[in-house]
């Protein structure tokens, strides 16, 4: 019979891996330390963003001179500096310089993709979700129209007044539009 009771108790340790108290304590320790280091990790990331601030050498978008000067804002001192650069973005968007137009877009959509406080209403009052929208419809420009929908994505993604904003203006029959697209 011994056997049998081998049998039974091989069956009983198969059966139930998980009442192994030693185990699951290793494991919660684990993924404890875990959520630590990942804690640990957005915040030296989040330093880092916040130290980097530009030199006085270093280069700016579209050319300008950079002047180092932060000011106050709701973005924060890291990203005052281009929104302080946005009237020339704005200019550049509004070019019929084609690659300028394209490197307005992409600008705007990094600064639309901050994780803490993008600029949206600023972006909104600056008046040129209506470009972005035309932008949707550049059918020969595929990377184009990513970058555009991606920038009215972002500004879609901040309260209802500014997802009012880019409905009003007619995005929505263009998205639905692109899902149609060939370009992935």
């Amino acid at each position: 019979m011994s056997g049998f009771g081998d049998r039974l108790s091989q069956r009983q340790k198969g059966f139930k891996k998980a009442a192994d108290g030693d185990e699951a304590r290793r494991k919660r320790e684990d993924a404890a330390v875990q959520l630590r280091k990942q804690t640990k990790e957005e915040a030296l990331l989040k330093k880092r963003m916040v130290n980097e601030a530009p030199g006085p050498d270093a280069p700016t978008p579209f050319g300008q001179p950079n002047d180092n000067n932060m000011g106050s804002g709701e973005t924060g001192p890291a990203n005052a500096h281009i929104v302080e650069q946005m009237p020339a973005m704005v200019i550049a968007l509004n070019s019929s310089d084609a690659d300028a137009v394209f490197n307005a877009t992409q600008q705007f959509r990094k600064l639309l993709s901050l994780e803490q406080n993008p600029p949206i209403a600023e972006v909104i009052q600056a008046g040129i979700v209506p470009r972005f929208v035309l932008l949707l419809k550049e059918v020969s420009r595929p990377n184009l129209q990513f970058e555009a929908a991606w920038v009215l994505t972002n500004i879609a993604s901040g309260t209802a007044d500014q997802t009012r904003v880019v409905v009003e203006q007619g995005a929505l029959p263009l998205f639905v539009e692109l899902l149609q697209s060939p370009n992935e």
